[in-house]
């Protein structure tokens, strides 16, 4: 089973993306996928923290939610989002067949 780890930082740059579960070389030829997967789930973040201010959602939820739980799938990844109180983002991509 593979899956892969994203950590992007309060600006929104990603800080770590590793996928776990390859060879080394497969592993930094397909991080540029998951660099995309952790963008794209970026916005659904968030909406569903209350940081965007034009989401109709962001005046019924609060920004103290840390799990927002899953976020996104795309292809065959679904990702989870996790944020900290000082706005540190985790994503964790597993493989879902």
């Amino acid at each position: 089973m593979q899956q892969a780890l994203a950590i992007v930082s309060p600006r929104g740059g990603p800080l770590y993306v590793r996928q776990f579960g390859t060879t080394p070389q497969d592993s930094s030829a397909a991080d540029l996928r998951y660099h995309y997967f952790a963008h794209a789930a970026l916005d659904v973040m968030d909406e569903r923290s209350g940081l965007n201010p034009t989401s109709s959602a962001s005046a019924s939820r609060t920004s103290s939610e840390q799990y927002l739980g899953l976020l996104y799938t795309l292809e065959d990844v679904a990702i989870y989002g996790f944020q900290t109180c000082t706005r540190l983002r985790l994503l964790l991509m597993p493989v879902s067949y």
